[in-house]
């Protein structure tokens, strides 16, 4: 059994992941609590550290996990990804502290995978899998991306990187990632290639779903909204600045059928159903994030912002099914229950 320690596990989105390539995650971790509750709700027999990583040690971990230095198969981390969006607020975020979505607190964060390469040095994995937005390695975020890609190839790593987009990986939306794979140089490799799968449309990602009566309500558009009246006139596949000349909810778009869906950020505010003049439902989401329809969250509210700040487990899943092929060894994980 592969072992695995994740940070910035949020929901779980990645655990998923993991899980469906056949790896078990020892421990988690996550300093925000919403995200520790949804994630204890769906994973109940694994471990949460709940805990800024930047109070946290290797040795800590290691301690927790009754791991030895060198040990652990695959250290995980997805760092919040807001300050390099390109629907963020980009530089004007960085080295200040803000609320993440869906969290209470305020915390920096651009600096964060700058304290998973320093939990790297320390628990000596052998492999670790990074992953964020496409947005990093464009205009001067680049510049984060070249010093994150240099502290990395200092360790004793074989560092890849991968621009990739999930729709590619069964995943039924449009979402450009970049994963940083750095595999220990003692741990022998072959060629390998990346597998792709067949776009899975809308209309075939929801296909005999099930929404709930509260689910679908939520979701419903007052008709004096100016949104509601926007949709009687968007087509599948536009948005509603194509025909609001004063670009009301430009960025608001109605999704077409035969398409997969555009990335699902926090909330999901400005994504509406292909052909019902309505956003989209919790429900709906879980289908375009590869999410089980099981999965439990704390609210639909809650879950819609979940959502959009978790990693697409069937992504995580092929990018881990590749790095396992890539290489030959891989120990097993203890036994043992750990406790925090």
């Amino acid at each position: 059994m592969v072992n695995v320690i994740s940070f910035f596990a949020g929901c779980g989105g990645s655990s998923l992941g993991y899980q469906r390539a056949g790896c078990k995650v020892l421990l988690a971790s996550d300093w925000e609590q919403k995200a520790i509750q949804t994630y204890k709700l769906n994973f109940p027999d694994t471990p949460v550290l709940h805990k800024d990583i930047r109070q946290v040690t290797g040795q800590q971990i290691l301690s927790l996990t009754g791991l030895q230095e060198g040990e652990l198969d695959i250290l995980d981390g997805s760092p919040p990804c807001t300050p390099f969006s390109l629907a963020g607020l980009r530089e004007k975020s960085w080295n200040k502290e803000y609320i993440h979505t869906g969290d209470q607190n305020q915390q920096q964060t651009n600096d964060l995978f700058f304290e998973f390469i320093r939990l790297i040095k320390q628990i000596k994995p052998r492999i670790f899998i990074a992953e964020n937005v496409k947005g990093l390695i464009i205009g001067k975020a680049k510049g984060y991306f070249n010093l994150i890609l240099s502290a990395m190839k200092r360790l004793d790593y074989d560092v890849q990187t991968l621009l990739v987009n999930a729709q590619d990986f069964e995943v039924p939306q449009s979402r450009e990632r970049i994963f940083f794979i750095g595999i220990r140089k003692d741990i022998q490799q072959h060629n390998v290639k990346l597998k792709t799968y067949p776009k899975i449309i809308f209309s075939e990602a929801v296909k005999d779903i099930k929404i709930p009566e509260d689910d679908y309500n939520i979701a419903l558009i007052s008709k004096n909204n100016q949104s509601y009246k926007l949709l009687q006139f968007t087509k599948q596949g536009h948005s509603f600045s194509d025909i609001d000349p004063k670009g009301y909810g430009y960025n608001s778009l109605r999704l077409n059928n035969n398409t997969t869906s555009p990335t699902i950020t926090a909330n999901a505010h400005f994504l509406f159903h292909p052909t019902e003049h309505r956003k989209l439902t919790l429900m709906e989401l879980k289908r375009l994030q590869s999410f089980p329809d099981d999965f439990k969250f704390l609210s639909i509210h809650d879950g819609r912002i979940r959502i959009g700040n978790s990693v697409p487990p069937n992504l995580i899943k092929n990018i881990v099914k590749y790095v396992l092929e890539k290489v030959d060894y891989f120990g097993v994980a203890p036994n043992q229950k750990v406790t925090i």
